[in-house]
């Protein structure tokens, strides 16, 4: 028995290390993607204030991948990642200038393009978090994503499928999303942009629970307490599922090297 579990711990542990190889060079791929991105809408342009860097970026993604493809125009790891519960990654949606998969449940483009630009904005070290319309207590106004990036010590709101639409104040400051919400005269301006705009911000939030079923979201919230669970954000590693599959792989790997020594066979060890 014991010869079967140090076999299997071998075999598993060849597994991890083929995978962890795997999702080293998907990071890099995207990294690279992101880099070129940066570069183009970035460097070439000389910005070095955040508020230029984030509006440059997601004017660039837009152009880039305001588009949906099919299936089978993507290679075999990109369709599999672009239709699993992390939906298009920024990766994929560079690297094939798109941002759904035609007839997905989950086609839509303010998820892929926002995605893309917090990893842009990451890499760049500009805070930024995912901001989440949701319905109001009548279910209208939500089903959109945005982000927020801090600039000038506040968190301001930025659209990159509404073709980078930013909401100004009087003094021309980009919003926050409590300035947009508290003012009717700066929420309206999104229909000059684009009358059929059908979200509201009634109810915002940094996260959406609802992608989790709702004996999770009860759970989590009983663990971790109803003012934790109103006030958290996305995890970064959502929106970065190839680095998440990465640190899985490589701790898949120490776990079953840990195995591996602890079944080895009793000869080995008194060989040594």
């Amino acid at each position: 028995m014991k010869l079967y579990l140090y076999r299997l711990s071998l075999l598993l542990l060849i597994l991890s290390l083929v995978s962890s190889v795997f999702f080293y060079f998907k990071v890099r791929e995207r990294n690279q993607l992101i880099d070129e991105l940066i570069d183009v809408a970035v460097n070439s342009e000389n910005l070095d204030d955040s508020e230029q860097i984030a509006i440059s970026l997601s004017e660039k993604i837009f152009e880039r991948t305001h588009r949906g493809l099919n299936k089978e125009d993507l290679d075999w790891y990109s369709g599999i990642e672009s239709t699993s519960f992390f939906n298009v990654t920024s990766a994929a949606s560079l690297k094939y200038g798109f941002f759904g998969i035609k007839g997905h449940s989950q086609y839509g483009d303010c998820g892929t393009m926002t995605r893309t630009l917090l990893n842009a904005l990451w890499r760049l070290d500009i805070p930024a978090r995912k901001l989440q319309l949701l319905n109001n207590e009548y279910g209208k106004g939500g089903g959109h994503t945005m982000i927020e990036f801090y600039h000038n010590d506040a968190w301001r709101v930025l659209s990159p499928s509404d073709e980078t639409f930013v909401w100004r104040t009087e003094d021309g400051t980009i919003a926050t999303a409590k300035q947009i919400k508290n003012n009717p005269d700066v929420f309206s301006q999104i229909y000059e942009a684009n009358p059929k705009f059908r979200y509201l911000f009634d109810n915002y939030k940094n996260i959406r629970w609802e992608k989790f079923p709702n004996w999770l979201n009860s759970k989590i919230k009983l663990v971790i307490g109803v003012n934790r669970y109103e006030a958290m954000e996305t995890p970064k590693l959502y929106d970065q599922p190839r680095t998440l599959l990465l640190y899985c792989s490589v701790l898949a790997t120490i776990f079953f090297a840990l195995l591996l020594f602890f079944f080895r066979p009793k000869n080995s060890v008194d060989s040594l």
